[in-house]
């Protein structure tokens, strides 16, 4: 039986009492251990990588599972009591590094921390909570301070809503970027604030991706690849998405050419495979620059080793056959 039952935020806005002590224990499990694991690792890896020397805040922390892997003297701040408890026995931070607070109401002074993270929680507040939120967001960062935010937007008009908050409070050009902690992972979203980054208005257009367009997001390749940090594991992603993309193609041309010439009854369309996955409306134009552009070893086309081998060209001819559609 599928699982439809709508996710703790959607059915109640006051998590200090929706997480009592016996839901708490059941949030505090090894699986969202690991989701939780991964999802921190991937935020972090989201932050400017410049040397800082004040703790960092997890806003949110919950039962604490993203603040165990933060940098030492890091602050976890949530509002439900329960959670907090079971953050301060099992995990091996102090005490006080555990605060209970609201996110639209934090107790700490101005211009405290250098960098704000949060895991699953901006989906909890409501639209004034929201705007008050990242108002305290900007008070205790940082004049050069960061935030990145993991949330489940629920659709296209709350990520906007989210974004419009973010600049609003803090006067900058937050992002919402689309990565994935691993390759079998569906797609996590990421809004990034970034204080001290030049504005991104003028060059917003050129990071839109196929890979993000359900919420007219940003790439997380040319995101980190413009900012010095890691993206490797990104151009696997597009790869997969190119050679799906040219794969369906060229089974549907060679379907369609065979028919052409086959006199009768029209045959039924091969059967798609459950794994291909759409790319975005113009598959065929992006399917013939790929053929266009791309060396390739095999006389019979393109294979998976040939997209590989040129991952970064097949990312941009991605980006821009994408972006020829806006």
């Amino acid at each position: 039986m599928p699982y439809n039952r709508p996710p703790p935020e959607r059915r109640s806005r006051q998590p200090d009492r929706f997480y009592s002590v016996d839901q708490a224990n059941v949030y505090h499990s090894e699986a969202n251990s690991t989701i939780q694991k991964d999802l921190t690792e991937m935020a972090l890896s989201l932050l400017p990588p410049h040397v800082v020397s004040s703790p960092m805040l997890d806003m949110g922390c919950g039962s604490g599972l993203s603040t165990q892997h933060l940098p030492p003297h890091s602050v976890g701040v949530d509002v439900s009591l329960s959670m907090l408890q079971l953050a301060r026995s099992s995990n091996s931070l102090t005490p006080s590094s555990y605060v209970c607070g609201a996110a639209f109401s934090l107790p700490f002074r101005s211009h405290t921390f250098d960098r704000v993270i949060s895991i699953s929680m901006l989906q909890w507040l409501s639209p004034d909570q929201l705007t008050q939120c990242f108002m305290e967001i900007a008070r205790v960062l940082t004049p050069r301070g960061s935030a990145v935010l993991q949330v489940y937007p629920i659709d296209l008009d709350h990520a906007n809503e989210m974004l419009a908050a973010a600049a609003k409070a803090t006067n900058s050009s937050p992002v919402l970027v689309a990565d994935f902690p691993h390759p079998n992972s569906a797609v996590k979203w990421f809004l990034c604030v970034d204080a001290c980054a030049s504005p991104l208005s003028s060059a917003f257009g050129h990071d839109k991706c196929p890979l993000a367009r359900r919420l007219d997001g940003t790439c997380a390749y040319r995101y980190r690849h413009r900012r010095g940090l890691e993206y490797g594991r990104l151009l696997h992603e597009h790869v997969q998405y190119a050679w799906h993309a040219y794969r369906k193609v060229k089974r549907d041309m060679q379907w369609h050419g065979r028919e052409s010439h086959e006199s009768g009854a029209a045959k039924a369309a091969p059967t798609r495979h459950h794994k291909e996955r759409r790319v975005f409306p113009n598959e065929a134009r992006l399917v013939h620059r790929l053929v266009e552009e791309l060396p390739t070893t095999n006389d019979t086309g393109l294979t998976l080793d040939d997209l590989k081998a040129n991952a970064k060209t097949v990312a941009e001819i991605m980006h821009a056959t994408f972006e020829s559609l806006e």
